[in-house]
């Protein structure tokens, strides 16, 4: 599967738009019990810290993707040391506004 989710292109898109440089670090597991395990990752640097944000989901053959990161659909797993140890959750706005403060974008 090469798609990306909504969630995930909503925060790559907008971090093409502020010229912010990103890379996928996006992988798929083996297949396990007749589904696969998909984690999108996309990681940037801020002030020498990575900033590592994730969804993950499930792959069941003939269905939607179920989600499985911590939070809501709309939301995305961050790592970023200087806010928290332990990764939060955030959707794609709040994360361009509050570890890059870029405004503008909808939360």
């Amino acid at each position: 599967m090469t798609e990306i989710s909504a969630v995930m292109r909503a925060y790559r898109d907008a971090l093409d738009r502020h010229r912010i440089p990103w890379a996928d670090d996006t992988h798929d597991t083996e297949r396990v019990g007749g589904y696969r395990f998909r984690v999108e990752r996309t990681e940037t640097i801020l002030d020498e810290h990575r900033v590592s944000v994730a969804w993950g989901y499930q792959l069941l053959p003939g269905r939607e993707p179920t989600g499985v990161t911590i939070g809501y659909p709309g939301y995305l797993e961050v790592t970023y040391d200087p806010i928290s140890p332990e990764p939060f959750v955030a959707s794609p706005g709040d994360i361009l506004a509050d570890i890059f403060g870029v405004r503008g974008e909808s939360r």
